[in-house]
């Protein structure tokens, strides 16, 4: 027995339930990624890793190792992702499957969380996909980028202004699909990701919400239902905010950007860029290209607390609503 997601523009077609996804119907000719749970790819060469680590974290745990080895297999089928904790993904970016083992450290619900962040990611960058370190909401129809480091008020923010009532579209990592001369969001799944205080912020209780790790205090807070603040529609990418620091006692502000830094700044937080080669780096640098080409780039520096965050999005709705936001920007 198979359960069936959306994500992104694909299915998911999964071994076991995944909790925190809905299951779809869909046509058999539908593409799919096939999602094997409490196995691994087989054995013989095929499931042997291949030589040192394509990408070893900077990150290390309580014993020195790193918090993840990325290795190829002996094949060249697939790729190995294995975390510190036990946790080990397989991962076949043609082939379209995803195998999952998990340990006693580390329990399935971890690997969920896993598999809808950084897996998944991964995923899509080995797949030549473009995908930036970034959340994205709805303006009507055109979608609104919020791009930074980890922290830097992302979530945060998309949470904030669907409490005004836009239209999530991803959290954490955005998928970009260039159309002609224009971008596009592909939204990923109907939750965000926050941390107790924002979700203080935004008055909601982490109490009430389910954790993305057993052991690990970030929340999932769920879109879908009776406030359908998530509706899986695309829309094409009419603003980018990169995130600069949040400041105590600063009013908000945005200023502008050169093309050039614009640039240098979305390639630092393009999603797992670790994961790509020389030739996949330099395919997305011409993407990136592109895009602060056609797309108003802009840093927006918001304020603590929340008062601070509902000024922050009074000015980025004044401020991409005016009547002359184009000139604006």
């Amino acid at each position: 027995m198979t359960w069936t997601y959306r994500v992104f523009d694909f299915l998911l077609n999964s071994s076991l339930p995944i909790p925190s996804l809905h299951s779809v119907e869909a046509a058999a000719s539908e593409p799919g990624v096939l999602i094997y749970w409490g196995v691994t790819p087989g054995v013989g060469k095929r499931s042997e890793s291949r030589g040192e680590p394509i990408y070893s974290s900077p990150y290390l745990d309580a014993t020195g190792q790193p918090a993840l080895r990325v290795r190829g297999l002996a094949d060249g089928s697939a790729y190995e992702l294995a975390y510190a904790n036990g946790l080990t993904f397989w991962v076949d970016p043609r082939g379209g499957v995803i195998w999952v083992k998990w340990s006693e450290e580390a329990s399935r619900d971890d690997a969920v969380g896993y598999l809808l962040g950084p897996i998944l990611g991964i995923f899509l960058r080995l797949r030549g996909r473009t995908c930036l370190h970034a959340s994205a909401v709805a303006f009507d129809d055109r979608a609104v980028v919020f791009v930074g480091p980890p922290r830097a008020g992302k979530s945060t923010t998309a949470a904030a202004l669907t409490k005004r009532g836009h239209t999530a579209l991803s959290d954490d990592n955005v998928l970009l699909d260039e159309r002609g001369t224009s971008f596009w969001v592909i939204p990923s799944h109907p939750s965000l990701s926050l941390w107790p205080e924002s979700l203080s912020f935004l008055g909601r209780s982490a109490q009430d919400l389910p954790r993305i790790f057993p052991k690990f205090e970030k929340r999932r807070l769920g879109l879908a239902g009776p406030l359908n603040h998530y509706d899986g529609r695309a829309r094409e990418v009419g603003a980018i905010y990169l995130l600069g620091p949040r400041e105590d006692h600063a009013e908000p502000r945005v200023e502008s950007m050169s093309l050039q830094m614009a640039l240098i700044s979305l390639v630092a937080d393009t999603y797992a860029n670790y994961v790509l080669d020389r030739s996949g780096r330099a395919r997305e640098l011409e993407v990136l290209g592109r895009l602060v080409a056609g797309v108003p780039v802009r840093r927006l520096y918001g304020q603590t607390g929340a008062l601070g965050l509902d000024r922050t999005c009074d000015l980025i709705c004044d401020h991409y609503n005016s009547a002359n936001v184009v000139e604006k920007f």
